[in-house]
């Protein structure tokens, strides 16, 4: 139980990795220096 807990949790951090990611992308994408 416990490892499907932390496995969960480490798909979970990657998901919101990424989600930042795309975030920082997009933005700079919109707003080129």
């Amino acid at each position: 139980m416990a490892d499907s807990t932390a496995e969960l949790d480490e798909i979970h951090n990657i998901y919101v990795q990424n989600s930042l990611m795309r975030a920082l992308l997009e933005d700079v994408l919109r707003h080129p220096h």
